[in-house]
């Protein structure tokens, strides 16, 4: 089976774009397909590949009629592997011929609640390309009832991404088009796109946009606008809603809200400020609330008082662009011809009257005539600075390049101390603080060293580069010292080692040049004969 399977391979790929050679493979892969259909996997899997390379090859009724029959019986079956092989090989034979996904629609809709996630999300493409302007309500009917039950992320963002699409495509009627819409953005509103909401928008702002229509267009988007504005009226009822679709809410119902009847304004107004005063609202969400509510009092010429509440509560918010929209509308409503005027109704998609604002010139003149400093508009010098061509860029980029810059070559490596500073022997013995042989005085620590020499390789530690650390003991005393010998019991008075002798001639000549032997810079109890008067010898 595995060299036919290869074999119709190589067919799909000579047949493809090529009527002769095509005509040639027709008897052999029909005669294929029905010995293959044995009800054994390997059989399915033959099948399987003789269905791709029928749709690949040059059309023939025959063979795509035998290939929707074995597809019928894949989607049919109780397995989910054939049901899987069936949903793919419809979609290849529904990408160049449609017409044969209609007799499957059903059968592939129940695929979507399979509870194999692999199989649903195969459905879900095959549906995408099987959708048609006729089909298009049952299909996309059926995926929003699908998506209030799909829990899988990544499930539920291709759900909402296809159903969007197909309802811009497909879109039986406008009204239509806005319920499912609504409903998409109530069950998956964090999962849809800006550009759906910005597309809804625009066509409540516009209409159907023929200018051809003429009265009868007109009546068409009122009416459209009207029955969207009672949709988004009755939405408000639900506690929990998306900030994209609120949004979408907010405007519609401040821009067309007075469609609904001039009675129902105040209630309309009531629904609005409760939705805008809500917990947990984005302050752009809030501010759009806002904006609706102040459009609705200058319908009104008047301002409620659930509406000064709400402008009040939210006039010293921490989101500027809140605040400045409440204390806007506080100024506003003081006056409310001038609010009305600020605030026309359905202006969203009319031009500015006067693009040049002369109707500032007044203010202008009022702030001349106080002193105001004129405006000095930007030098062509000025203007000129920020100007940059090709070659102006390329000049500040190779002066950047030339400007000091962070160095990131290694440090140099450190040299190695001097040898005098060497704390260490080649021994590897314990150092000892003392005096060399030569600097005066006998050492006691040469030869069979007594109870406080460390090691006998100190002795040899001057000869050798190191530090020479005899006489220690005699200083410091054998407790102080705590060499080898310490804890024996045994303690013995300092003798005069060469270390005694420095410390007693640089005492001496301390004194001789202050004139008194107490303002010398060594401690008293420092000295060896001071120590050797305190300390009683010990009987060993």
């Amino acid at each position: 089976p595995w060299i036919q399977i290869k074999l119709l391979k190589i067919l799909a790929i000579l047949g493809q774009n090529d009527k002769r050679a095509s005509e040639e493979m027709y008897d052999v892969i029909h005669d294929c397909m029905k010995r293959a259909n044995t009800g054994i996997y390997v059989g399915y899997a033959i099948v399987y590949e003789c269905v791709h390379t029928v749709t690949a090859i040059y059309p023939n009724p025959v063979l795509l009629d035998a290939a929707a029959g074995a597809i019928a019986r894949f989607i049919q079956s109780d397995s989910h592997n054939l049901k899987y092989l069936g949903v793919t090989g419809l979609a290849a034979v529904v990408r160049d011929h449609p017409r044969y996904a209609a007799e499957h629609q059903m059968v592939v809709l129940d695929c979507l609640e399979d509870p194999d996630e692999t199989l649903k999300r195969k459905t879900l493409d095959l549906l995408f390309r099987m959708t048609n302007p006729v089909n298009a309500e049952v299909v996309v009917d059926k995926l929003v009832f699908f998506l209030k039950g799909a829990v899988d992320k990544f499930l539920r963002q291709d759900l909402v991404t296809r159903i969007c699409q197909l309802a811009e495509r497909f879109a039986p009627s406008n009204i239509w088009y806005i319920r499912t819409v609504a409903k998409v953005f109530e069950l998956g509103g964090e999962l849809v796109e800006e550009e759906v909401a910005h597309n809804l928008l625009r066509l409540l702002a516009e209409g159907v946009g023929d200018d051809e229509v003429g009265q009868d267009g007109e009546d068409a988007d009122e009416a459209m606008r009207r029955e969207a504005c009672e949709i988004f009226y009755d939405m408000f009822e639900k506690a929990l809603l998306p900030d994209i679709l609120l949004r979408v809410m907010f405007w519609a119902l401040g821009e067309y809200a007075y469609l609904m009847g001039v009675d129902s304004l105040p209630e309309v107004l009531e629904v609005l400020c409760e939705a805008a005063s809500r917990q947990g609202m984005a302050p752009d969400t809030r501010g759009y609330g806002v904006s609706a509510v102040m459009k609705i009092c200058a319908q009104l010429s008047r301002l409620p008082v659930e509406a000064a509440e709400l402008i009040d509560k939210y006039s010293a918010s921490l989101d500027v662009d809140l605040q400045q929209r409440c204390i806007e509308f506080r100024e506003l409503a003081r006056n409310p011809s001038t609010l009305a005027e600020v605030l026309p109704v359905d202006a969203s998609c009319e031009d500015l009257s006067d693009p040049d604002f002369s109707f500032l010139d007044g203010l202008v003149e009022q702030a001349r005539a106080t002193g105001a400093t004129e405006y000095s508009p930007p030098s062509q010098a000025e203007n000129d600075e920020f100007e940059y061509d090709d070659d102006d860029l390329e000049n500040r980029a190779q002066r950047a390049k030339a400007e000091p810059a962070l160095k990131y070559d290694a440090y140099a490596k450190p040299e190695p101390p001097p040898s005098h500073f060497n704390l260490s022997n080649d021994t590897g013995a314990s150092l000892d603080y003392g005096e060399s042989s030569g600097a005066g005085g006998s050492n006691n620590s040469s030869g069979g060293a007594g109870p406080g020499v460390a090691s006998a390789g100190l002795n040899g530690a001057g000869a050798q580069g190191g530090l020479n650390l005899r006489g220690v003991k005699s200083v410091w005393g054998s407790s102080g010292y705590g060499g080898a010998g310490a804890g024996a019991g045994v303690s013995s008075v300092p003798s005069n080692s060469g270390v005694a002798a420095a410390l007693e001639a640089a005492a001496a000549a301390s004194a001789s040049a202050s004139g008194s032997k107490s303002t010398s810079n060594i401690p008293e109890y420092m000295l060896p004969s001071a120590r050797a008067k305190d300390e009683s010898p010990t009987a060993a």
